[in-house]
C-alpha cells in the first residue's frame, strides 16, 4: 500500500476530470 501513490492518482483525477467534462 502507497498512500503517496493513493494521493497522486487523487490529485490526477481532480485535475483530468475538469479535462475530461470540457
Amino acid at each position: 500500500i502507497e498512500p503517496k501513490r493513493k494521493i497522486f492518482v487523487t490529485e490526477a483525477d481532480r485535475l483530468l476530470k475538469p479535462l475530461t467534462v470540457g
